[in-house]
């Protein structure tokens, strides 16, 4: 009996006991041979409800009642089979499936419904990310992969990537970057962009005037506590509702380091915004709401505080600062930090920081407090530890992929009229290998080309780039076409491209959710700064998280704590990589319902 079947009859009985009897599919199930049946429920439970049963069973005749292959098709081809109407073409002498008599009073499935909204109605399922496979966008970028397949080869989608020559007139210029990228994050109303904005303002980087004229403006609209943040929040709907939406960047220097802070936004609207901030970071500075309610709003179950933490160590973060803010309301309470303490760090070692990467510490983004220099108030002499910029200034970053060929996440493409860099540009972080003006690059997943007029990093001309390096790029012309760039595109090294596939298979950690996860699981994953729908194809086990070594083989569902190895399917073409290649790229981060399910690293690459 196969693996869907079983899940079937195991939602079958939570629905008997829910409702006193059993699931009515709205199908009678015995109008198809017992095993078609069971063939066809299996790619009904995978592929949802954007298919009616009769489209199912064309498409498995056409490919041989072969269940993979008959999933592919259905996605793929979605145009053609998705809610189509008219009888079903029949297999041998098998007769069509036929619409049962509804039972009173009870849920039940239609031919219109779908199973999987029978396993919502079960499971006390909320809606979930719908995956309406290969959306207009969706089959541009296929048609322009096809188009550029010669550029795409499977044989080499698990190769490991060498190490290349770095070339003798950019290896005798090369100095050490002193990039530091931090990601701001913490529950909403936490204090972040008040923090960053004071700190900004003690640096002198914002005028005297403009502050005046925050101040007034903000207080006019009853925000006047919201002075600083301003600096940071600028567009009006920030400003009026009080959060921050899109990532905010700024960069400062310090005596060792430039530092990169990247104010991501609190809201649980907004998260997806705050992963793309943090798959662009070193080091995450975690604010915590010191004062009582506030602090456990966030922290509990449902709050931002550890979601953010977890999604920073999920994609790769080591290192964390944990600025307990708001103490001066509290009085500067000693207690009170303890506290907070208490709680926060054994959080943060279960998830997988170290104890010696942990630094925790009182603030108060308002009055400055610990931000840009140490505190001297007497009621806070039981704290003798450095401020937050020193804590920076000091961290010491890790090597980057200086020898792999080039990788850089595209964050924004433009037409750029003024300033140095004038004309098609695009620019983003450089994540591993060598960016050289004048060379040629290769732009995934479209395949598309790129030749470098002209390098800016941190906005000085340049010849070259580095790993860390936050760069602008002039482009030639006559070769850009718009299409081939995106928000998320990779920059590569022509003779290196990343990887485009559909289907990966991965090792995961599930998260605390309301449910277990099942194989037909739909959800949003960020890749880098890619984000797409997807489906969880296949659960092969789960594993001892310490060893690898196997402990279950094809488990019915996965629930918190379970370390698995899974098989999943995007919505298109995607460009991946494994994470023993590149790590910050060979990550996942896997969310339903604005909650983090699970997250992961790319083992192999199917297809």
């Amino acid at each position: 009996m196969s693996r869907h079947r079983n899940l079937k009859n195991m939602i079958d009985e939570a629905y008997e006991e829910e409702y006193g009897q059993d699931v009515d599919y709205g199908i009678e199930e015995d109008e198809l041979h017992p095993d078609d049946n069971e063939i066809v429920n299996e790619v009904w439970d995978t592929v949802g409800n954007n298919y009616e049963k009769h489209s199912i069973i064309e498409a498995l005749d056409e490919v041989d009642w072969v269940v993979d292959d008959a999933i592919n098709l259905l996605l793929v081809e979605s145009k053609r089979f998705a809610k189509k109407k008219g009888p079903a073409k029949k297999k041998d002498s098998k007769d069509a499936i036929k619409t049962a008599p509804k039972k009173d009073n009870l849920p039940t499935m239609s031919k219109e419904t779908s199973k999987e909204e029978a396993k919502e109605t079960v499971l006390k399922k909320k809606d979930s990310t719908d995956l309406t496979p290969f959306r207009k966008e969706s089959e541009d970028l296929s048609a322009i992969v096809k188009e550029n397949s010669k550029f795409i080869d499977k044989s080499k989608f698990n190769n490991i990537i060498p190490e290349i020559p770095i070339p003798p007139k950019v290896e005798s210029s090369i100095k050490e970057s002193k990039n530091l990228y931090v990601v701001v994050c913490g529950h909403v109303d936490s204090g972040k962009s008040t923090l960053v904005g004071h700190l900004l303002v003690d640096l002198g980087m914002v005028q005297k005037q403009t502050m005046h004229k925050f101040e007034k403006e903000s207080t006019e609209m009853g925000k006047g506590s919201f002075k600083y943040a301003w600096v940071m929040d600028e567009r009006t709907e920030e400003r009026q509702r009080g959060v921050t939406i899109e990532v905010g960047i700024k960069q400062i220097e310090t005596k060792n380091k430039n530092v990169i802070l990247l104010d991501a936004p609190g809201h649980q609207d907004y998260v997806s915004n705050m992963i793309g901030g943090t798959a662009q970071a070193d080091v995450a500075l975690l604010v915590v709401d010191s004062i009582s309610g506030a602090f456990d709003a966030g922290f509990n179950r449902g709050g931002q505080t550890q979601e953010h933490a977890i999604l920073a160590r999920s994609m790769g973060i080591e290192s964390i600062i944990v600025a307990v803010n708001k103490l001066d309301v509290m009085h500067w309470s000693k207690d009170r930090f303890d506290y907070i303490s208490s709680l926060v760090t054994p959080f943060l070692e279960e998830i997988g920081y170290k104890q010696e990467n942990i630094t925790i510490l009182p603030i108060s983004g308002l009055q400055g407090d610990n931000v840009f220099q140490r505190s001297k108030r007497p009621d806070l002499g039981w704290y003798d530890g450095p401020s937050i910029i020193e804590i920076l200034d000091g961290f010491k970053l890790t090597p980057k992929n200086i020898k792999k060929p080039l990788r850089m996440v595209v964050n924004s493409v433009y037409q750029s009229t003024t300033g140095q860099a004038k004309g098609l540009c695009f620019s983003g972080k450089v994540e591993a290998g060598i960016l050289e003006k004048g060379s040629k690059y290769i732009v995934m997943p479209s395949c598309g080309q790129a030749t470098i007029k002209d390098v800016f990093v941190d906005d000085q001309k340049a010849n070259f780039a580095i790993p860390g390096d936050n760069v602008v790029l002039v482009v030639q012309a006559k070769e850009f076409d718009i299409a081939n760039f995106r928000y998320g595109s990779i920059l590569c090294h022509w003779d290196f491209p990343m990887p485009v596939a559909v289907k990966f298979t991965a090792d995961i950690e599930v998260f605390d959710f309301e449910r277990p996860l099942i194989r037909g699981e739909r959800s949003m994953i960020f890749i880098g700064l890619t984000k797409i729908s997807t489906v969880l194809t296949k659960i092969h086990h789960t594993l001892k998280k310490e060893t690898g070594e196997i402990l279950k083989k094809n488990p019915k569902l996965l629930k918190k704590g379970d370390f698995a190895s899974v098989e999943i399917m995007c919505e298109r073409p995607t460009a991946v990589e494994l994470f023993k290649n590149y790590p910050l790229l060979g990550r996942i981060i896997l969310r339903e319902k604005e909650k983090t399910i699970a997250s992961g690293i790319i083992k192999e690459i199917l297809d």
